[in-house]
């Protein structure tokens, strides 16, 4: 059994790698507290509507996207340590106004726009930031499995932040803001305990050249491209959370507990496909795994929008969640063993835009499409379309199917 489960090898192995990590799990359960309380607040200031939330979506993609572009070039500029201590506080900052706005008598949703694409701006820097650290912390032996490790901390959060956002949503919108503020301190004493994170390689600077040579490595490497190209249309066709708010209420009848449950599922499946990852590094032909993962996550998705019975929609929800977190191991792992350190804070920030910008547009997609053909038309058309869009990537990159990971970093 001990090559089923997940290797907690590097968090025993390397104790700042250990540090880091928890302190991760305080700020990222924080942050999932967040996103639902986001969307519930948006969805109920808009007047119950899906469309309100797909606009929230919408809002905060762009800052992702421009900002994750311009943060990569600075993850492979200065010491990453230095930028995460201060996208900490910032982050922070935003979290407290959103709850002070929350508390007010008269929440504004303007408010909740501002700082959303705010906070969104920041995790543009963050995310490439932090990413790009693991690979220096714990080496090239422990690469994949501190990468699964750190899947598996998403998505555990992913559980218990949604569940419990739900049930205190019900009795304060503005709690969980005040909670995710808080988590910021964990996530900052971890990264001041650990050595500081110069990247390797020529020293840089930031530039509109060294953004512009990000790119032209991601197009001079089809494999990664193809990594990029099948998790984005997974997202944009098959990501049904801008639906649940309302289906939470119309659909199972239930309130902000049922909402945090529907948010909560693909973190189950996440979790369990994250743990039981043992298996996935005996596995040589990752492009291939990638793409049956793809299959099965959107089967998940249509069967979650094909029925009007809570548990089977939880269970739908789940197995597409597992078979994501599969993907995003295998994804991760082919990207940050093939990226050489001097790149990987921009080939980090393209996979960020890719992975956080991709659920945003989702979220627009199936708003609108809920708009248009209803609910269960807009989840289960969607979930469809990831199959048919991962056929394509197949044919169009044959790279990723041929991939086969010789072991080495």
């Amino acid at each position: 059994m001990g090559t089923l489960f997940a290797d907690i090898t590097p968090l025993r192995a390397v104790p700042a790698f250990r540090r880091y990590y928890l302190g991760q799990l305080v700020s990222i359960f924080g942050s999932a507290l967040t996103i639902l309380a986001l969307r519930y607040q948006a969805y109920k200031l808009g007047g119950d509507s899906t469309t309100t939330v797909a606009l929230l979506a919408l809002a905060t993609l762009v800052p992702l996207v421009v900002s994750s572009i311009v943060g990569g070039s600075i993850a492979d500029a200065f010491d990453r340590r230095k930028i995460l201590l201060i996208t900490q506080v910032l982050l922070a900052a935003c979290s407290l106004g959103l709850a002070l706005n929350a508390r007010a008598a008269h929440p504004k949703l303007w408010v909740v726009f501002v700082l959303a694409a705010t906070s969104s701006a920041l995790v543009g820097v963050d995310w490439p930031t932090r990413t790009s650290v693991i690979p220096n912390l714990v080496g090239p032996e422990y690469t994949q499995r501190a990468i699964s490790l750190n899947i598996a901390l998403f998505n555990l959060a992913g559980i218990g932040g949604p569940v419990l956002a739900g049930f205190v949503v019900q009795r304060s919108v503005s709690l969980p803001y005040f909670l995710d503020a808080a988590s910021y301190g964990a996530s900052f004493a971890a990264v001041l305990s650990i050595p500081a994170q110069m990247p390797h390689g020529e020293a840089r600077k930031v530039s509109f050249g060294t953004i512009a040579d990000g790119f032209r490595y991601v197009k001079g490497h089809r494999t990664i491209r193809s990594t990029f190209a099948a998790d984005l249309g997974a997202m944009i066709f098959g990501l049904p959370d801008a639906l649940f708010p309302a289906m939470a209420e119309k659909v199972f009848t239930g309130g902000p507990h049922t909402l945090g449950y529907l948010q909560a599922a693909p973190a189950v499946g996440a979790v369990l496909g994250s743990t039981l990852a043992g298996w996935t590094t005996r596995v040589r032909r990752q492009g291939r795994a990638v793409i049956w993962c793809i299959v099965v996550w959107g089967l998940g998705i249509a069967a979650f929008g094909s029925t009007s019975i809570l548990p089977l929609a939880l269970l739908g929800l789940a197995v597409a969640g597992g078979a994501d977190s599969i993907s995003a191991i295998f994804r991760s792992t082919i990207v940050q063993k093939t990226v050489p350190d001097e790149y990987r804070g921009r080939l980090s920030a393209v996979f960020v835009a890719v992975v956080r910008g991709g659920p945003r547009l989702g979220e627009f997609e199936s708003g609108l499409a809920a708009s248009v053909g209803g609910l269960h038309f807009a989840a289960v058309s969607g979930g469809l379309a990831c199959i048919a869009w991962i056929a394509a990537v197949v044919r169009r990159y044959p790279e990723l199917s041929a991939y086969i990971d010789d072991g080495e970093t």
